[in-house]
Formats: structure tokens, sequence, C-alpha cells
């Protein structure tokens, strides 16, 4: 049996197990590299004889003449606070080197590389040219981690090539930090063997790492380089509303100038950011929706009316989600537990007698068509596409309502970069007023960017999910679910731990081999909106390729032309909006479709 690892450096452990009927047990392994045989046989003798022992070249007990995986045993540092530990190591050998000189300071080295990591080479050295450091060996989609001992009032220079020619790094890069922030952060530009860069521990040289911004709280004058270390305090900075927060930096919209009725403050149950809160006046049907960054300046205007809340409360460091608390202007207070609906109304207290909220849309199960899914109710904008009747108006799929922004997910095909989705909001739907992007991941992820960017920590399936609010107070949501896989396409989810990058993007991109046409002969659509049959008139009367895309990124059809106009019957085809290509001669014409 052939036992592979696509990373080289064997399986880490793990081992395959095999059991016949008759109870007979067989275990191998791949210690290490890339490739390896295991030989077994069941009820006859067959390729090698079975031998138990360490195959590790590695270890100290190293069998040559074993074939099935044993214990293995390594000599090494086995002292967690030396600065060469080696968590492998079951052997202690003298070997451990410690950090605790005058002016020595304990850095963590990160490297991250992404294609073609054994041609990554990083070397650290000091003003005297001693080598500090040298990398390892490094395979594609490495991370390496390692503590190194560093000396304060001393230059080092980082030494960055690729062994392989003017390659760069694809994008790799490293970074150390000084227990205090990072004091670098680079790589090998794509087009360099070599290049080179400066750094201490405390500002003798290099860029200083830090915050930028002077409107961030954690603003560091000193730095001269940004290393995204930035944070702000949200609220209302205008001194003219109701609700001004002093303290605030950034100015989150939510200021409140008028109030008929009582302005009641809300206080999170926990300092953590994540916790969001839906607000419904059940009489009035007016919603809120607060997203709580940690702070304690949250507010709104209150009537006599009863009140749908559901209050999300992050957890906190014990993993417990806390209530958070209304106060009034006189000081009265309620407790609003987190994660369950609470009927609410600043005169009686908690409401008596309402319909249960199950999913805690705000909309109660006598008025919601679907009360057990938070994205259908009442108060919903219809989500094109995806054959729901999402606002619980009797209709699927209607389009030219409500306000929200239309968002599609871009073919793999025209992604350029591995391990990046991208996903095109037109610049039609950049008037908002307001944008608020939730990415779906466990850590909470948000934005008001009308076009973010965004890290996942973890490649897999994701719900992105856009909340918008125009001029007229009217509030629009849509998602879109997308996978990235472990080769860095967005194709089924994976289970390795690799971080990939969302890209918002206002252009519909034209791809890595195609010429975009001027627009002297346009893409036709006729009609647009269409119910039963869409005419294409095409640019020009010539052979080409016409493809349709689905909101969601698939490919709907894809077929050659051989004259200026092509008829397509789309009575059976889902509601939604679609994009047209075609393609002549390495240029590329696009188009938007409704199908109704």
């Amino acid at each position: 049996m052939q036992m592979m690892d696509s990373f080289g450096d064997g399986w880490n452990n793990g081992t395959l197990d095999i059991t016949t009927s008759e109870g007979e047990q067989y275990q191998g392994t791949l210690a290490t590299g890339g490739i390896g045989m295991f030989y077994f046989g069941v009820g006859v003798e067959c390729g090698n004889t079975v031998s138990v022992g360490c195959m590790d070249p590695n270890a100290v007990n190293f069998d040559p003449s074993a074939n099935v995986s044993g214990p293995c045993d390594y000599s090494g540092c086995t002292d967690p606070s030396a600065t060469n530990f080696n968590p492998n190591a079951t052997i202690p050998d003298s070997s451990c080197v410690y950090c605790n000189g005058a002016g020595s300071v304990n850095a963590q080295l990160y490297i991250c590389t992404f294609s073609n990591g054994n041609e990554v080479t990083l070397n650290i050295v000091n003003s005297a040219g001693d080598t500090i450091f040298t990398s390892p060996s490094l395979g594609n989609v490495a991370i390496y981690y390692t503590s190194i001992c560093l000396q304060a009032g001393e230059c080092y220079t980082a030494l960055m090539s690729n062994n392989a020619g003017n390659n760069g790094w694809y994008n790799g890069y490293f970074w150390v930090n000084n227990g205090s922030g990072q004091v670098i952060h680079t790589g090998l530009a794509n087009n360099l063997n070599w290049d080179s860069a400066n750094f201490s521990m405390d500002g003798t040289c290099g860029e200083i790492y830090g915050c930028t911004d002077p409107l961030a709280v954690n603003f560091n004058p000193d730095a001269t380089a940004s290393d995204n270390s930035c944070t702000y305090i949200y609220g209302c900075n205008d001194s003219l509303a109701l609700n001004y927060n002093p303290a605030a930096t950034m100015n989150d919209g939510s200021c409140i100038y008028t109030c008929e009725g009582e302005l009641i403050h809300i206080y999170p149950g926990n300092s953590t950011n994540g916790s969001w809160m839906n607000i419904q006046d059940i009489t009035t049907g007016y919603y809120s929706n607060l997203n709580m960054y940690g702070f304690d300046n949250y507010y709104f205007c209150a009537s006599p009316n009863c009140y749908t809340i559901y209050y999300y409360g992050s957890v906190d460091s014990s993993g417990a989600s806390t209530a958070a608390t209304f106060e009034d202007e006189n000081g009265n207070t309620w407790n609003i537990p987190a994660n369950q609906n609470v009927y609410w109304s600043l005169v009686e207290g908690p409401c008596a007698g309402m319909d249960i909220d199950n999913d805690g849309d705000g909309a109660t199960a006598n008025v919601d068509c679907n009360d057990n899914d938070f994205m259908i109710s009442p108060y919903m904008n219809e989500i094109v596409g995806d054959n729901v009747d999402n606002d619980c108006d009797g209709e699927v799929d209607e389009t030219g309502q409500g306000c929200f922004a239309e968002i599609m997910l871009v073919p793999d095909s025209l992604v350029t970069n591995p391990y990046e989705i991208w996903v095109y909001m037109p610049p039609t739907e950049d008037n908002f007023m307001s944008y608020e992007w939730y990415f779906g991941d466990s850590l909470g992820g948000y934005s008001n960017e009308a076009y973010p960017s965004y890290v996942y920590p973890n490649i897999g399936t994701y719900t992105l999910c856009l909340s918008t609010y125009d001029s007229t107070g009217c509030w629009g949501y849509n998602c879109i679910t997308f996978n990235m896989d472990d080769l860095g396409n967005g194709g089924p989810g994976g289970a390795m731990t690799q971080p990939f990058t969302l890209n918002i993007i206002n252009t519909w991109p034209q791809g890595t081999s195609t010429q975009v046409e001027e627009i002297d002969s346009a893409l036709g659509v006729y009609p647009n909106p269409a119910q039963d049959e869409v005419r294409i008139q095409l640019p020009h009367d010539t052979n080409g390729t016409l493809t349709i895309w689905s909101v969601d990124g698939k490919k709907v059809l894809t077929t050659n032309t051989n004259s200026g106009l092509k008829t397509l019957n789309v009575s059976e085809w889902p509601q939604g909006i679609y994009m047209v290509e075609w393609q002549h001669c390495g240029a590329l014409w696009t188009e938007r479709l409704i199908i109704e």
C-alpha cells in the first residue's frame, strides 16, 4: 500500500490501521517525507517480513530494517521555557538555550508560504555579520513559528531570497514580534530573487511598526509603518446629537438628533466585539439593528409601544454570554438576557400576552410565514434567486422592490489569485447611506465599508450577508454562500487550517487572457427583465462563445455563436440576476440579465 503526504513532512503521528475479519491487526505510518510503502498480508506471506520499529531516520532509535512503524525517540531540548524547546523531543540532550541575558528579547518569528514554499529562504544576521537564524526547508502552504533570541540596541538584517529565480515568495511573508508588537512584517516581492530589510527590537534601525492613524485610540506617533493594529471607539461623535459620545473617534452612524419618546441607553453584557441587537417596534414596524463593538454608548429612541428584542451577546473569557442592560433617562434599568427573544415596553416593562417569536427575527408566529427561519419574515426584503418568499408577501423572488444591494459571487475561473474569493457589487449600489457586512465566521467578522476585504483564518463554507440602508430609512438584506477548498479554489470546502481573503469588488473581472472591447458595439439583452424569452444582440456578426453565470457564481449556460443574434428560452429559469458574457478573439463583453 502506498502512503502519501502532500506537505512532505510525514503523517505527524497519524497511523493507518487495518483489521481483518479474522481479527488480525496491522498498523503503519509515514514517519517522514512525502511518500512511502506499507506491506501486509492476509493469510499469506507477501512483501517484506513484518518488522516493527522506528522508521524515522532522524530518531535516535531509527531501525533501518523496520517496515511497520513503532515508537520513536528523539533527543533535544525538553524544557518549554528554552528558546530551542523541541516538543517532539523525548530524551533531553543538554542542548537547551535560554534568552535571559542583559538586553535579551525572546522574540517570536513567523513564516508563511503559499506556492513553492521549497524556494523560500530567510536568513537573519546581526551587525557583525553573524547568522542568527536560517529558515528550515519549507513546503507549500506552510506555517513556521518559533522563538528567536535577539538583543535590544542591535540592528538586524533579514536576507530574503528565492533559490529558483526571480519569482519572489509568491505572496508569502514573515514577521517578528518583540512581545509588544511586530517590528517587521514583509516578504520578497514577486519579481525579485533577493532583497533585504533592516529591523531592531527597540527602533534602533528599520521601520517602527504600529498604528499610524491619529483617529485610533492606540495611535503611535513614533510609528513609521502600519501593522494594521489600529482600534477605534465607535459611536456618535457629533456634539449636536442627543447621544453625543466625546470619547468616540469613529462615527458609526448612530447619532440621534430628535426623540419624541425617551432616549434609552444600552449597555452590552460584556466588552467583547461581535455583539448585536435587533429591536422591532411591534406597533409601527420600525426596525433597528445595532452592531456593538464592545463599548457602552448605544442608544435608541423608545415609544411606550411594545418591542421585540433579540440580543446576541458574544461570549466573555469564561465562555458565557451575559445580559445587556437598558437604562432610561430617569435611571430605571431593565436586563435583556442574551440569545433569546424578549418582549419589552418602556411603560409596562416586559410585554405580556404576545405570541412567541421562535427565530428571533422580530416577527411573531402570528405574522411570520416561517417562524423557524430568521431570514424569512414580513420585515425582510426579498432575496432574488433563492426560490424563497423571504418577505412573506405570497410571492417568490420578485424583483424591483426593497432597498437591498445586489451581490454576486465571481466564478472561480475569473479569480486570478489562489486563496481568494471575489464578490461583485455593481457600482450602482454604492449610493446607500450605510453598509453592514457580516462575514459569517466564528470571529464575528464585520465591516461597514462599501467595498471591504476580509481575511478568513480557515478554509471552509461561509455565508456572507450585507445589510444596507438608504436615505428614506429603508433597510435591505442579502446573502450568498461560498466555499474555499484546500487548493485555493472556490469549490467544496476542505478541512485544513489555511487563511484566505475575501474581496468585495465593483468591477466585473475580465479574466487574465482577455481584453475588454471598447464600447462602440455593446452587448444588448432584450427584454430585460425577461420572463419567457430573451434575445441577445451580439456586438459582431461572427463566431464567439456565450456564457451565462448565476448570482452564486455557477455556470448556467455556455454555447458557441455564429451570428449576431442569439435567442434563449428562459421560461424555466429561476428568478434572479444573471451575468451574460460573450467572448470573441480574446475580447470580452458583459451585461446583466434579470429573470422575473
